[in-house]
Order: C-alpha cells, then structure tokens, then sequence
C-alpha cells in the first residue's frame, strides 16, 4: 500500500545558493517510516507555480520572505487549496506585516508557524555588541583614532551594570544568558509575569515585571533592550517620557519591532543627551528615510536591520521548520505555533 504525500510549497527562489542539494538535504531529514511522505517544490511566484505544479493537494506552504509576489501567491493557493492546507510557515520570526494580509482567510483549521528560535543566539550576541560598544567608548576611540591623536581615556566596565530586558521570550532570554554571563544584573518585563520558567526567574533572580511597572524597570536601568513583537499594544511605547524616565548615562537598545520606538522623540532624547546613547537595528519604516534626523547623531548606532543575519541565516530556520513538520507528520505537536489574538 502506498502512502500519502504530503505537499508542502516553499516561496522562494529555487537558484538560490540555500536550495542546493535540497533534494538531498530533505532526504535526510526525514525518517522513511512516516505516515505521509513529504514532498517540496519551491516557486517564487504565480507564473512559476502555474508552470510547474502537478495538480496534487498541498498541505502545507512555507514563505521565506513577505515580498507582494509571494503574498498573492499565497492567496492563490489559500483560495484553490484551502480545504487541504493544514500549515502555514513564515521562516521569520516577525509575522506582523503578513498577518493583515491573510485576515480574510478562515485559519481555524490552519495551524500558523513560524522561526522562532532560530535567530536568538545571534541576536543575544548583537546585544552584547551594541553593549560593549558603547561601555568601552568606541565612537570616541575611533574619532581620535581618525585624528590620529594619542589620548587615554576611561572606559566602564559592564559587569554590576543592570540591564533591562522589555519582551522577556525567546531571544530575551538568550539575551539575558548572555548578560548574566558577564555578570550584568538582569531585570526584565514581560507580559505576563507570572508566566515565566524556572531558567527565567534564575536569570532574572526574580526581578521579572508586568508592562504596568516599566517606568520602574527603566528607572532602574543602565542598558534598556526592547525585544517587543509589532502588535498594537507595543505601538509608541518608548517616546519621550519613557526618555525621561531612564538614567541620563542609560544606553537604549531595539532588536524588536521598529513600530515601538517614536524616532523623533529619541532623536530629541540624544540630542539633549536625556540619555547617553541608542542602538537601533530595526526601525519604523525600513530603510530609514535618508532625511531622518538619526542618521547625523554621533551618540547612536545605526544597522540596517542585520543584527541576525549571518551567512546561514536561513538554513538555521530552514532547519527548524523541518524538525518541526516532522513533528507534525508524526502526530505530535508542532512548536514555535504563532497566537492569532497576539499577533505573534
């Protein structure tokens, strides 16, 4: 007796350097005594896919980027398939800009994932970056350096130094590890505070806050990181009294959502130096305007939204989607499964 397929389509450019040997890269994840054989075709577009599919069923449908051609693609295959579809992937984290685009779809059959996870460690490493960065002076050292003058001057030591966490989830609390290890005083906000793990509560030696107490936190803290997912309630969050709540030698750090972060506020905080610096590397419109007024500051650190990516970047999520698919051809639970009423 034959088994099932299961069909899953991936949007996305089949002569990228990623899907080499992909073929033999599934054959080898997946074990042969599955109760549904899994099968891939990767398109990145409509006239692509109306080429080259077969006809079967799909099951699942995979996005590597939240480009328009692949969003009308989806649609496509939501409206044709939409009594077979039983996943949805986003090989991202962030699924806010592609929520509102499927809205119109009935989802309650459909189980939503995506790559949470797979970027932490990187992004907890950024973090420590943007950190030291500022502790150990760099923007002056590279000025005088420019100057060619030979001046010593001080530089701070991180550890002792308390840093706030204000989205306590996967990559805050990679973030967090990474602190705790160079012995910085960690505290954090989450939105449920009750709802942490035992490593949580360690990392954080029980200093874990609601979002009703985040004047407190930031009042607290030397280093403020925003690890915030972009849904309504985060919309604004730091403007320019959450400035003025911070230490003035306090350092802002957002590898969130750019949605939470009022630019120009920030800009007015830097240049008054309300507070001592900033790091951004996502922003509220990507890129950043050219005539935004944060590109001039010498107290901020600006990149282009690259604080995860690496050159396997996504073969890490790639990874994770298949250990988790496995799962779900197994019959067991998938993981990283987005919460439609969160948003993420």
């Amino acid at each position: 007796m034959s088994k099932k397929i299961f069909n899953c389509i991936i949007l996305g450019d089949k002569q990228k350097k990623i899907f080499k040997n992909f073929d033999h890269y599934v054959s080898e994840k997946f074990p042969k005594d599955l109760p549904r054989i899994p099968k891939f075709q990767i398109v990145k577009n409509i006239e692509e896919f109306e080429k080259e599919y077969d006809g079967t069923d799909i099951n699942a449908v995979g996005f590597v980027l939240q480009r328009k051609e692949q969003v009308d693609l989806m649609k496509k295959i939501y409206d044709e398939q939409k009594k077979n579809l039983e996943i949805i992937h986003s090989f991202t984290v962030g699924v806010d800009k592609f929520l509102p685009k499927i809205k119109h779809f009935d989802l309650s059959n459909i189980i939503i994932t995506n790559a949470k996870g797979s970027f932490s460690d990187i992004l907890a490493e950024y973090v420590l970056y943007a950190i030291l960065y500022f502790a150990k002076n760099t923007p002056y050292f590279k000025q005088v350096q420019k100057e060619k003058k030979w001046v010593e001057h001080n530089i701070h030591p991180i550890k002792d130094a308390t840093v706030s966490i204000i989205g306590l989830g996967d990559v805050g609390t990679q973030v967090a590890k990474q602190c705790k290890l160079n012995g910085m005083n960690v505290i954090a906000v989450k939105r449920d505070p009750l709802q942490v793990t035992q490593e949580q509560k360690e990392l954080c030696n029980g200093n874990i806050y609601g979002n009703y107490q985040l004047d407190e936190v930031l009042e607290q803290s030397d280093y403020v990181v925003s690890v915030l997912p972009a849904v309504q309630e985060t919309n604004d969050i730091f403007n320019i009294q959450k400035f003025k709540k911070m230490k003035k030698k306090a350092v802002f750090i957002n590898i969130g959502r750019g949605n939470c972060v009022v630019e120009e506020d920030l800009e007015i905080a830097l240049k008054e130096h309300i507070i001592r610096g900033a790091c951004l590397d996502v922003f509220k419109k990507e890129p950043l305007p050219k005539e935004s007024g944060l590109w001039d500051l010498e107290n901020i650190l600006l990149t282009s939204h690259s604080g995860n990516r690496t050159p396997d970047l996504f073969m890490q999520s790639q990874d994770a989607f298949m250990e988790n698919l496995k799962l779900h051809l197994q019959g067991k639970q998938m993981k990283n499964i987005v919460h439609l009423d969160r948003g993420y």
